[in-house]
This record gives C-alpha cells, sequence and structure tokens, in this order.
C-alpha cells in the first residue's frame, strides 16, 4: 500500500549497479559534490549507499508543499533480483539505466521492470530516466529511449546528468515525480486495496496479480 499521508511519498529507485541511482539520490538529498573520485555525499558527510533519505521540501505550481523519501537499492541489484520489501508502501519507481551502457538498458527490460510491476500491481507510478553522457546529443537520446521502451507503459521519461550540477534536469525531473504522483493521488479515484501479506519463503505471486513477463 502506498503512503497515505496526503503530502508525503516514497520513490523506490531501481536498476542496475552502476547506473548512479545512488549518485542522484545524494545530488537531490544535499548537493554536496562532486568530490575527486566523481561521487556525490550527504551533508554529513556520509556516503552515498543508505536506505532511504528524505528530500528537501518539493513546491509544487500550486504552491503545495510535498515530502518524498527516496529508497536506494543499497547494492542488493548486485546479489540478484530486488525483494519485494524495496518496493512496499512506494508511490513511484525510478528506473534508471546508463545512456552508454546497453546492458543497463536491457536489464532493465528484461528484470527490473518486471519486478517493480509485479511487485507493485499499479499502485505505484513507474518513471524511466536515462543518465546520460554530457558529450551525447538530448534529443538523439530521448528519440533512441522512445525507441526502446515504446513498449512499457510509463508516466514520463527523463534524460538527466547525475553527476553535472549546472544541469537542472534532475531536479526537474524530481519536480515532475512529485506533481504526477500528488496530482494521482489527489484524484477522485476509489481507494486501492491494501497490499498482500509479503511471505518471504515463498516465490510466488500473490494471488490476483499476474506476472508482466
Amino acid at each position: 500500500m502506498a503512503n497515505t499521508k496526503r503530502n508525503e511519498y516514497t520513490l523506490s529507485f531501481t536498476g542496475m549497479f552502476g547506473v548512479g541511482k545512488s549518485t542522484m539520490i545524494a545530488r537531490l538529498a544535499g548537493k554536496k559534490g562532486p568530490d575527486e573520485n566523481g561521487d556525490w555525499r550527504f551533508p554529513n558527510g556520509r556516503a552515498t549507499l543508505v536506505e532511504s533519505v528524505v528530500l528537501p521540501t518539493t513546491t509544487l505550481a500550486d504552491r503545495d508543499k510535498v515530502k518524498i523519501t527516496a529508497r536506494d537499492t543499497m547494492g542488493m541489484e548486485r546479489q540478484g533480483n530486488l525483494s519485494r520489501q524495496h518496493y512496499q508502501r512506494t508511490d513511484g519507481v525510478v528506473c534508471v539505466y546508463s545512456e552508454k551502457d546497453g546492458l543497463s538498458a536491457a536489464m532493465l527490460k528484461s528484470t527490473y521492470i518486471c519486478d517493480a510491476e509485479r511487485a507493485t500491481a499499479g499502485r505505484a507510478l513507474l518513471f524511466l530516466v536515462a543518465n546520460k553522457d554530457d558529450d551525447n546529443n538530448s534529443e538523439e537520446l530521448e528519440a533512441r529511449m522512445e525507441n526502446e521502451f515504446k513498449s512499457y507503459s510509463f508516466a514520463q521519461k527523463f534524460t538527466v546528468s547525475a553527476t553535472n550540477r549546472n544541469d537542472p534536469r534532475l531536479e526537474n525531473a524530481l519536480k515532475q515525480m512529485a506533481q504526477l504522483m500528488h496530482a494521482r493521488r489527489t484524484a477522485n479515484r476509489p481507494v486501492m486495496p491494501p497490499d498482500p501479506p509479503i511471505d518471504l519463503d515463498r516465490d510466488e505471486e500473490p494471488q490476483g496479480r499476474k506476472s508482466c513477463c
């Protein structure tokens, strides 16, 4: 079940290891970096490997203020598929790939998007984010993204540069995600039923859910 407090939302990031998920979260949380290794760090100096972090308040177009918690994978993707607990009570899933790593896009399509759809069963919006190389043309990348992921249903697609602090597209993307999650929650729609309990000892899908794969 997604968060029920009107102006509080959770974003779960997913994707292959090394595509920039932790860097994006750290930058959005504190904007301290990059250091000599190109890594971003939280204001208190902690490394980027954390379970979740509350981001600074986002002000929407209608002046509503929302609080977003970003949930990182903490490297779990290196051990195999992410557990369903990663997606519990999430309002949006940020599917990230690197435009210079073809395998990361292939893994999104073969594994991570499917896992997120099964775990959330339509209760969360899915967003696609391409982490780009600053030397590459954004329009060409967006065209390739549209073609490569045309069979998937995303609420919105974004191209960002996670390490370029002078490029505001990451912050703008977060604001658009917040706007879409807020609009979805405040729309007149029936209340979603809660997620069924998760049995961590079983691999089967909960009754009533269908795999997207």
